[in-house]
């Protein structure tokens, strides 16, 4: 038990140290315009940041263009009644129409993209 507890304390050691290298980007000039390049190989134009002083080797990508997916107008139902009491929502209502919309889920989609009484509508968390 203990070789593991030293085994661990060691990684996270390491971690702190080196830090999360993974999300950082290459940086790609070409010509006048400055790319950085994530891991799938996606450039992002970071010139106008460069001129502005930011340095483009501090930059991260984060997770990537469409990583995470919108809920759809098929995720989304009419509002009813919860069946928990305590559910947190999100709700938007346009003359007799409604939308309610799940924090739980939008917790791991951040918008919904959908229409109510005919018109476009985003919900965000």
């Amino acid at each position: 038990m203990r070789k593991i507890k030293n085994i661990i304390m060691i990684v996270m050691a390491i971690t702190l140290l080196v830090g999360d290298i993974s999300l950082a980007a290459w940086v790609i000039r070409d010509g006048d315009k400055v790319f950085i390049e994530d891991r799938r190989g996606e450039r992002w134009d970071v010139s106008q940041a460069q001129t502005l002083g930011f340095d483009p080797h501090g930059f991260q990508y984060g997770i990537g263009k469409n990583a995470i997916t919108p809920l759809g107008e098929k995720d989304v139902k009419e509002a009813r009644v919860a069946s928990f009491f305590n559910a947190r929502i999100i709700g938007i209502s346009i003359n007799d129409k409604a939308h309610a919309y799940s924090i739980d889920r939008l917790r791991y989609h951040e918008t919904a993209n959908t229409t109510l009484a005919g018109k476009a509508i985003v919900a965000g968390y």
